[in-house]
This record gives C-alpha cells, sequence and structure tokens, in this order.
C-alpha cells in the first residue's frame, strides 16, 4: 500500500471533504487497512483565480511546490492536488519531483471515455472556464463541453467565493438553475469541477446525472495507493 500526500487549503473545506471521500472509498474492514495519508493544508497559497485572470502578479506555484516538497519528503508516494483551477500550473508544479502527482484532468477523460458521455455540461470558476484548462486537455476531446453564459459564470463564482469560501449559505438554487440550462443546451451530464462546490454535496439536491471531480479524484487516489 502506497502512502498518499494530499495538497490541501484550496479550499480548506474542500480538502477535508476530499479526505473523507478517499476514508469511504477505500475497500477496508478495519483501521489498519485504511491508507496511510499525509495532509498538508496551505490556505495561505494564492489565489489561482487571480493570478490566472491577470489581476494579481502573485504566482500559486512555489507555494504549491514547496508543499509537494514537504509531502515527498515525508515518504508520499502519491500526491494529489484537489483544485480543478490549481491544475491550470500542473506541469510547472510537477517539474524536478520524482513522485508521481496524479492529473485530475487526466482521470476526467478516462472517467469520460469509460461512461462515453459526448456532452457534459461544466460548472467551475470563470478561471477555470477562461484559462481553458479542461478544453486544453486532449483526452476530452471526445467529450463536447458546453459551459455557463456570462452571467451564470458570474453567478457560480459569487457563491463560489462570497458565500462557500465565506462559510455563508450557498445559493443551491442558482445553481440548480445554472445546471438545468445546461441540460436543456444537451449536457448528458453536469460536472461539478471546482471542489469548493463539490463541499455542497451536489449529487444529493441536483436534478439529473451529476459527476464530481472530487469522486474521480478519491477512487483514482484509492486506486493508484491499492495497486
Amino acid at each position: 500500500m502506497k502512502k498518499l500526500g494530499i495538497i490541501g487549503g484550496m479550499g480548506p473545506l474542500a480538502t477535508a471533504f476530499f479526505y473523507r471521500k478517499v476514508v469511504e472509498k477505500t475497500p477496508a474492514e478495519r483501521d489498519q487497512q485504511h491508507i496511510e495519508t499525509i495532509i498538508v493544508s496551505g490556505p495561505s497559497i494564492p489565489g489561482r483565480v487571480d493570478y490566472i485572470l491577470g489581476r494579481s502578479a502573485d504566482s500559486p506555484v512555489p507555494n504549491i511546490r514547496r508543499i509537494v516538497r514537504t509531502l515527498e519528503n515525508a515518504g508520499a508516494e502519491r500526491i494529489v492536488m484537489p483544485c480543478v483551477t490549481a491544475h491550470y500550473f500542473y506541469p510547472e508544479i510537477c517539474e524536478g519531483f520524482s513522485v508521481q502527482i496524479l492529473n485530475l484532468l487526466s482521470e476526467i477523460a478516462a472517467y469520460f471515455a469509460e461512461k462515453k458521455i459526448r456532452r457534459a455540461g461544466v460548472l467551475a470558476t470563470s478561471a477555470t472556464i477562461r484559462s481553458n484548462v479542461l478544453q486544453n486537455d486532449r483526452g476530452l476531446n471526445g467529450t463536447e463541453l458546453l459551459f455557463p453564459d456570462e452571467w451564470e459564470m458570474e453567478e457560480t463564482d459569487r457563491i463560489i467565493f462570497r458565500q462557500i469560501k465565506a462559510g455563508k449559505e450557498a445559493d443551491t438554487k442558482t445553481l440548480q438553475g445554472i445546471a438545468d440550462h445546461l441540460v436543456r443546451r444537451g449536457a448528458e451530464q453536469i460536472l461539478v469541477a471546482c471542489t469548493d462546490l463539490s463541499a455542497l454535496s451536489p449529487s444529493e439536491w441536483m436534478n439529473g446525472p451529476v459527476t464530481d471531480v472530487l469522486d474521480i479524484l478519491a477512487e483514482a487516489a484509492v486506486r493508484e495507493c491499492l495497486r
């Protein structure tokens, strides 16, 4: 069994929620059968959205790489980063490290291919959408991605940054309306591609088929650590 390292703090609630998913998805009957896990939560990591959109010159990469080094030095054999937007920097983050950092984008592509999903509607931060981090992944070429319109992206950002990250009640009614609009446009599946939204447990209240990136990443982490 391989030791798992988690790059946390983007955001803290999503990190906690992700670790719970790892525990729940591990086929264990007693404590000793669970995956040894190291979590380093770095809430001081500069904002990924502000940097990608040019609103800040403070790159999150050095802070994230410091956490990777800490995890590697502590013996982590597989590392995961439960933040979709941060995968914009994936090549820079991985450079020079021997430890394997799982690529969430590749895992999403594999999931879509396995499920034969032709069109997926995406709920994500505006930075994830505008940076083309999902669109540029070659593995997703077999699936057409449908994105919210400008107003819907602004509303999604408002819910993520002013409500969820601020510890306030989230406007799930608006999120449901955005998802419904994506389905009307032809989405066969809604991809919850922001881990802060994952912390709302969207599969429990959202209508229609929903795929949560944290479920995909947690299953990949368990698979790789038990391999």
